[in-house]
């Protein structure tokens, strides 16, 4: 070392430098093979993203412009608005095979003390939840629940929901 006064071994301090010098090369080495499994991985990987969106485009639309289904492509927008064909029938009870049915008075008045205005503050998922607990407990042989519902459902709302 120069300015120590200790005497300085050149051959082993060359030995020492030949070592660091193959090490060096050695991750060097390691590391541009790193780098080609790293490319190469990249390149299967886009490929297989470009034959997914092939398929996906082959399955999902033909040159009529339709799914695999055969149903005409319609973007996330076209399903907030129901089309004529999706809309149902009007709301309407069915054949009630039971001669003794009757709605008790109780029964519309417990409705109507939970009644559904329409305001803002007024949730209707919970209003409705509330209403199918109550009719659940109203039980009328050879009628079904469905046309109890549809019975007292109008008795829940007021003001603005009932129109």
């Amino acid at each position: 070392m120069a300015g120590t006064g200790a005497p300085v071994d050149v051959a082993a301090e060359a030995e020492r430098l030949e070592a660091l010098r193959i090490q060096l090369e050695q991750r060097e080495a390691h590391i541009m093979a790193e780098r080609r499994r790293i490319e190469n991985q990249r390149r299967e990987l886009e490929e297989e993203r470009r034959r997914w969106t092939m398929d996906e485009e082959s399955v999902h639309e033909n040159s009529d412009g339709e799914d695999a289904a055969g149903n005409p492509n319609r973007s996330l927008m076209d399903y907030c608005a129901p089309r004529v064909k999706d809309i149902a029938g009007p709301v309407v009870i069915q054949g009630i095979e039971a001669n003794n049915m009757q709605i008790l008075p109780a029964h519309v008045t417990a409705v109507q003390q939970n009644s559904f205005h329409g305001d803002e503050h007024e949730d209707p998922h919970a209003h409705l939840q509330t209403f199918t607990d109550y009719v659940r407990l109203i039980k009328m042989n050879g009628v079904p629940q469905n046309a109890i519902r549809l019975m007292l459902f109008r008795f829940s709302l007021k003001d603005k929901a009932q129109k």
